[in-house]
């Protein structure tokens, strides 16, 4: 089977589980991102620290911190508490909370696990949560924020579905285009494949797909804002991309790991959704009408 058939067979199903997750209810969506946000998580700490002793135990703890902040904030976000006003605040009270005893606990245990040095260790820990929970948590506020036009608050995965297509559409343009017509680098230090050409073809992907999440499910957002948002999602999305192959080229690794045929590993798959959330939510917060 050639790479391209590979590539193509596997977003399919991919983009099929994803979707049945995100639409299957409220219940279904928590697990599929619980699901992800562990995967995610297990192989960014297998990258960072693939060299250190006692590798797995460190992976397990990361993933064990990343997995109860994000389902304790999920228990918030989808019951009735968070329709409340402190809802929000005990969302993100959760967040730091059980952070915080993550991280003293990763304290203790860097006693037992016989590193040279540990704060390193820690520090690794920590950003992993910052780069792969902390969005995810925020995706989990973006699925149950007030809807602008009707102003009732409650699960909406078309938004959710919809920020994964812009971002689907996005990368798939930029590597249509660009592998075609590409000659401008956009960073070849970082990712030589990258050009200015794709970039513009990604826009183009992303504001078709803006028009297609809005005629299929009109009363999510405006036109206007998925159109923002599309925007932001070449932006954003093209940087999370270029921070995640900073870190592999500092690793001298070409993926971050292989459980998707053709795409690589699973932070490879997200990682411009990673970095397009936390600005998707603050514009969805504070401005998006």
């Amino acid at each position: 089977m050639s790479p391209f058939l590979t590539r193509t067979l596997t977003g399919f199903g991919f983009a099929a589980v994803m979707a049945a997750g995100i639409f299957g209810g409220h219940k279904p969506f928590v697990v599929l991102f619980l699901v992800v946000t562990s995967l995610c998580l297990w192989e960014f700490y297998g990258l960072i620290l693939r060299r250190e002793a006692h590798q797995r135990t460190r992976q397990i703890l990361g993933v064990v911190i990343g997995a109860a902040i994000y389902s304790c904030v999920s228990f918030f976000a989808t019951g009735e508490r968070f329709t409340q006003d402190a809802g929000a605040f005990a969302l993100f009270m959760s967040l730091g909370v059980i952070g915080f005893f993550g991280i003293i606990i990763s304290f203790a245990a860097e006693l037992f696990l016989e590193s040279e040095k540990p704060f390193e260790n820690i520090a690794y820990l920590i950003l992993g949560q910052i780069y792969i929970t902390v969005p995810f948590v925020m995706l989990t506020a973006i699925a149950y924020r007030q809807n602008p036009v009707s102003y009732l608050k409650g699960y909406e995965p078309a938004l959710v579905f919809g920020l994964l297509l812009l971002t689907w559409a996005s990368d798939s343009f930029a590597y249509i285009v660009g592998s075609r017509i590409g000659k401008h680098k956009l960073f070849p230090r970082i990712s030589p494949g990258k050009t200015w050409e794709g970039s513009a073809g990604g826009l183009v992907g992303a504001a078709i797909a803006a028009g297609l999440i809005h005629t299929i499910f009109p009363d999510v957002l405006p036109f206007a804002n998925w159109l923002i948002l599309a925007a932001m999602a070449v932006v954003f999305g093209t940087l999370g991309d270029l921070i995640e192959s900073m870190l592999k080229r500092s690793l001298a690794l070409k993926d971050s790991g292989s459980v998707l045929p053709g795409h690589g590993g699973m932070l490879d798959r997200f990682d411009a959704f990673i970095y397009l959330l936390p600005w998707a939510w603050f514009y969805l917060t504070l401005f998006a009408i």
